[in-house]
């Protein structure tokens, strides 16, 4: 997930102090996209609708055409396989 538009950036730069605006750049450095993304999600709180099993319309809050919905759904349900197969104290430095 990425930020896109001047919008989402100076809403961005504004909450976290991150001058986004005049620095897009910094938003490629993995912690700063991490951050952003992380900060794009509680925005437009999407764990409610995460936590509701509701992905076509989670998809649609992040993209307004849910473009390449098939292939986003594809990959969901392949890191929850992944990521449940294995109970968490087996993933050192995760928890």
């Amino acid at each position: 997930m990425q930020l896109t538009g001047r919008s989402n950036y100076a809403h961005f730069a504004r909450d976290t102090g991150v001058d986004a605006l005049s620095h897009p750049e910094l938003l490629e450095q993995p912690k700063m996209a991490v951050y952003s993304a992380t900060w794009f999600w509680d925005k437009a709180d999407l764990n409610h609708y995460a936590d509701h099993g509701t992905y076509r319309s989670l998809t649609l809050r992040i993209n307004a055409k849910a473009l390449a919905y098939k292939e986003r759904e594809h990959f969901r349900k392949r890191a929850v396989t992944l990521l449940t197969r294995y109970p968490w104290d087996h993933w050192p430095g995760l928890c």
